[in-house]
């Protein structure tokens, strides 16, 4: 009469034993899940930032550029200048060049100012960019840790469970019962 009850009562503990190394099998699953997620996030962070980055070094291949026409630019109307000075009957011609070169300088600066202001926003992007993906990796080493110490928790609750299957049934083998 107590070899029932005794059995039961174990059953009831493999029972619960196998449903916590479910439990935590599940939670692994999804702690895996989260790993991979925030490592596919910092690889898509790393991809932007080299973007940003191909962008920012284009762009100051571009202000150079800018600079320079700019410079040829007021080189240019310093002549124009000079000319008319020299030559009155050349007057017109001159003018006209000098308010063209007036206007190309106006938009090579303003030119110039926005990729200035765009080379700033550029750098203050990439070290954004630069500090998420730091944090992304900090984040994915403490999933990874978290992970390990879930997987040990495993381990040792599946230990714990072969253990007590292995009581169980020197139990059984003590009472009498057959052996499942």
């Amino acid at each position: 009469m107590d070899a029932k009850p005794t059995s039961l009562m174990i059953a009831a503990l493999a029972l619960v034993g196998w449903i916590l190394a479910a439990y935590l099998w599940s939670e692994a699953a999804d702690l895996r899940g989260q790993n991979i997620a925030a490592l596919k996030g910092a690889e898509m962070a790393r991809s932007g930032l080299a973007a940003d980055f191909q962008n920012l070094q284009a762009a100051d291949g571009d202000l150079a550029s800018v600079r320079s026409k700019a410079d040829a630019a007021r080189a240019d109307l310093e002549e124009a200048t000079k000319a008319i000075a020299g030559q009155d009957e050349k007057a017109k011609a001159i003018g006209a060049k000098i308010a063209v070169l007036q206007a190309d300088f106006a938009a090579r600066s303003v030119a110039l100012d926005a990729a200035a202001r765009a080379l700033q926003d550029l750098q203050g992007r990439r070290a954004l960019a630069e500090s998420d993906a730091a944090e992304s990796a900090r984040q994915a080493q403490k999933a990874m840790q978290t992970l390990g110490d879930l997987q040990t928790r495993i381990d040792a609750g599946i230990a714990d469970l072969a253990a007590l299957n292995e009581k169980v049934e020197r139990a059984k083998a003590a009472l009498g019962a057959p052996a499942q």
